[in-house]
């Protein structure tokens, strides 16, 4: 599936079910928003990336918001920015001793609002790989869930769709949606 037809998909499902959490959705990026990002990151962004965030330029608030992933806010080109640079920022020293622990071409799309996120490998080479990573557990062993955006967003749709379970690792269990209250998305075991 294209990541285009799951994002329509997504897009009608919020829209039909959870319409709290379609309100939520910002407009699309613009050419600006997507030049800056890209300015301060110092690559240019995987064509599915960009695509993502001209659908949607992330999610406005906290609950209620739409989740890219379970529990996971999807973040805006300047939130995008902002998280990359503290993580560069935090785990600088540490990446002499462990150099696995942080790439700066790893890209965080999402949140937890800790300090997890849904990364997108940039690096030469790479073919977009989405997987969770955070301080403690770091890139999960090194193991992508996903093997590029458009797997994860058509596991996301799926999901959706089928009311299944999201894909997941050891640490971040697969989940499956639910209505909340007040038309929000939320996520279940």
């Amino acid at each position: 599936m294209s990541l285009e037809t799951s994002l329509e998909q997504i897009e009608q499902w919020l829209q039909q079910h959870t319409p709290t959490t379609a309100a939520l959705l910002a407009p699309p990026a613009t050419d600006a928003e997507i030049a800056t990002l890209e300015e301060v990151l110092g690559f240019r962004l995987r064509p599915e990336v960009e695509a993502l965030l001209r659908w949607h330029n992330g999610s406005t608030g906290f609950d209620g918001a739409f989740p890219l992933a379970p529990v996971h806010r999807m973040l805006d080109t300047r939130q995008i920015a902002e998280r990359w640079r503290t993580i560069n920022d935090v785990t600088r020293d540490s990446r002499v001793e462990w150099p696995d622990l942080w790439r700066p071409t790893w890209l965080p799309l999402t949140t937890d609002e800790g300090l997890a996120s849904l990364m997108v490998d940039h690096s030469p080479g790479a073919t977009g790989e989405v997987f969770y990573w955070d301080h403690v557990d770091t890139r999960n062993q090194q193991v992508p869930p996903w093997p590029n955006l458009a797997s994860e967003v058509a596991d996301l749709a799926t999901a959706l769709l089928t009311g299944g379970r999201m894909s997941g690792t050891a640490s971040h269990p697969g989940l499956r949606p639910v209505v909340a209250h007040d038309g929000e998305l939320g996520w279940d075991e």
